[in-house]
């Protein structure tokens, strides 16, 4: 009968060892090498196939293989190389081309600015500088959606850009978004307030919206920081026209006095001040305003 399996002691319990059992030296287990090693020829067929005999046929197909690893290396080179030189002078050629965009826009070749422009922005989407100057060509050219695109573009990135709210809201004037050339001519007058051409603009803008009370203000205040002869004039006879608008038909003939005053040569202003004294019932007078406002057009066709 067999003896019954000696009761293992559990992972927790300790093992009761003699202190003479515990100093004795135990004797380790003989290595079995023919577990761990091949035999000569297999460990020489698994750790160096090259050292057993090739066909000529293997030896050639294997010559090819290494051929074409080393061409896809080479080539594979040859790439990265051209790659890494390209992208070495990318930002050469786009500064170059900025360059160049730069001095078309100060010479006023909007349409030429334009292509040099894009391949600085092909390189760098978000260069302020480019997206300013393009818009700026844009707007020269009256395309003015993509005008107010890269403006807009510019002053998220240069919220501060003070000059470009100027320039934008222009643009929102020439596309009849009123409130949006309002607000931006507003933000320019706050960092500006004594620009005059922005009141002005500012004052056309809340006449296309009927808004004539608040144009008549824009207006006057444009009249006391205006210096340019054009400019005066024109702020006058748009104050003019808000008067008439308003119903207040002395002060805007007075305007319009001004306006002739300040340059005697405009037939616009004479058609405006014709127009109001027939009003008025000076049919005369009015139709002498007329007459000369056509003498002074077909003057002006002739040269």
């Amino acid at each position: 009968m067999e003896s019954p399996d000696p009761k293992l002691p559990s992972e927790n319990e300790p093992l009761n060892v003699s202190s003479d059992e515990a100093t004795q030296p135990v004797e380790a287990p003989p290595v079995d090498w023919n577990a761990h090693v091949s035999t000569p020829k297999e460990y020489l067929r698994n750790t160096t196939p090259a050292l057993i005999p090739m066909s000529e046929k293997d030896v050639f197909r294997r010559g090819i293989k290494l051929a074409l690893a080393i061409t896809a290396v080479l080539i594979t080179a040859v790439v990265l190389g051209l790659y890494l030189s390209n992208r070495a002078a990318e930002p050469k050629k786009a500064r170059a081309a900025f360059a160049a965009g730069e001095t078309l826009v100060k010479v006023g070749r909007y349409r030429d600015a334009i292509p040099m422009l894009n391949q600085m922005l092909q390189y760098d989407p978000n260069d302020p500088e480019a997206l300013r100057l393009r818009g700026i060509s844009y707007s020269n050219n009256n395309d003015d959606e993509n005008a107010v695109k890269d403006f807009t573009a510019f002053l998220k990135l240069q919220p501060n850009g003070i000059d470009t709210y100027f320039d934008r809201g222009i643009v929102y004037g020439r596309m009849h978004k009123s409130q949006e050339a309002i607000a931006d001519f507003s933000r320019y007058i706050a960092a500006k307030p004594r620009a005059g051409r922005a009141f002005n603009y500012r004052g056309a803008a809340y006449r296309e919206l009927k808004q004539y009370p608040q144009a008549l203000d824009n207006f006057s205040q444009a009249i006391g920081l205006e210096h340019e002869t054009d400019e005066i004039l024109d702020d006058y006879y748009q104050r003019g026209a808000m008067y008439e608008a308003l119903g207040d038909l002395p002060h805007a003939m007075a305007d319009y006095n001004k306006a002739i005053e300040i340059s005697p040569e405009r037939p616009f202003v004479y058609i405006s001040r014709g127009t109001l004294r027939k009003r008025l019932g000076d049919n005369n007078a009015g139709d002498a305003d007329l007459k000369l406002a056509k003498s002074i057009e077909d003057r002006i066709f002739q040269r």
